[in-house]
């Protein structure tokens, strides 16, 4: 049995997925900048998705799946980057500017350096 024809748009999204990744990676604030739109589209065409997938086919659940550990893994450079900036920011005496930026507008606290050498 073929692995079926997979998810049309699951290459260009992939692709957006790597390119933040490497912003990321990279600490690029105007490519990480420039994503944010293209990321709204994928977090719209994944919850689109997840609402068929008992419908896909065995092709369209691995590039779901690639998909998903591509997102994790920018879930955790970015967590990383935010706490880099954090320190950065604290030492400067900073820290309430980065206050705003927590999960969905929730202040965090700046981690100590032992908190970030464990994290790394």
């Amino acid at each position: 049995m073929s692995p079926g024809p997979g998810i049309d748009w699951a290459p260009e999204t992939q692709q957006a997925l790597e390119a933040l990744a490497a912003a990321l990676q990279r600490v690029d604030l105007d490519a990480l900048l420039a994503s944010e739109g293209r990321l709204s589209d994928i977090a719209a065409q994944l919850a689109r998705t997840r609402r068929s997938q008992a419908r896909l086919d065995p092709e369209a659940r691995r590039q779901l799946e690639t998909m998903r550990r591509t997102l994790a893994r920018c879930r955790r450079l970015s967590a990383s980057l935010s706490d880099v900036v954090r320190l950065a920011l604290a030492a400067q005496g900073g820290r309430e500017t980065l206050d705003a930026y927590g999960p969905q507008g929730a202040p965090r606290p700046a981690p100590s350096s032992a908190a970030f050498e464990t994290q790394v």
